[in-house]
């Protein structure tokens, strides 16, 4: 145990963060910007098939932050999300983050059951939603980012979840106060009618 700790306390002193693309979007070009961050020149599309949203459960982080946490405490080989938006703590209120694993199409670390790991994207927002909602900022990335891959990969409204609705996941990510259902309302109309792979998923239950 000791020598663990040894190893992560000597890891976060000579972690060298890696850079992560990244953008703050705003203004009139804001949706064709985020639509050339997901971008991912040479490398196939995965069949994705759901997007799954997160919160980190903590105050503060970024990309750089949570790699850290997956390659030296999970023994993940890089970050587990495709996406990271953060709160204005170590990134920008509503920066979007790539991962390496959306940018070379691997299957995610995210959601702890292996069909939403395989077939969907993950993506976290920096804040602890069991606490307190995300920021206005947040929403507004995460809507234009949500848009632009359920069009891109035709996933309908309805598989836009939260970590807790992926079948087999014993968890309340993304948080009690997180508004999944005004987002899924407020996503592109022509895929609400279900669209794209399969049918429709069930809503999610309510927050308690």
């Amino acid at each position: 145990m000791l020598i663990a700790f040894a190893l992560l306390i000597i890891a976060a002193i000579y972690w060298r963060p890696r850079s992560f693309p990244s953008l703050s979007p705003a203004g009139p070009d804001a949706e064709s910007a985020v639509a050339h961050l997901c971008e991912h020149a040479g490398v196939p599309d995965r069949d994705w098939r759901y997007v799954v949203i997160h919160h980190s459960a903590t105050g503060s982080g970024g990309a750089a932050a949570f790699e850290r946490y997956h390659v030296y405490v999970q023994k993940w080989d890089s970050l587990g999300y495709d996406f990271v938006i953060g709160n204005g703590t170590q990134t920008g209120d509503g920066e979007i983050e790539v991962g390496p694993r959306w940018r070379s199409q691997r299957e995610g670390a995210h959601a702890g059951v292996a069909e939403y790991n395989d077939r969907g994207i993950g993506i976290c927002l920096v804040g602890d939603f069991n606490v307190h909602t995300p920021t206005e900022r947040q929403m507004s990335s995460l809507r234009l980012l949500a848009d632009c891959l359920i069009q891109r990969y035709e996933i309908p409204p309805e598989r836009v979840i939260g970590h807790r609705n992926c079948t087999g996941a014993a968890t309340d990510c993304p948080g009690r106060r997180f508004p999944l259902t005004e987002l899924r309302a407020s996503l592109h109309g022509d895929l609400r009618t279900g669209a794209g792979h399969g049918a429709p998923v069930a809503p999610a239950a309510p927050s308690r």
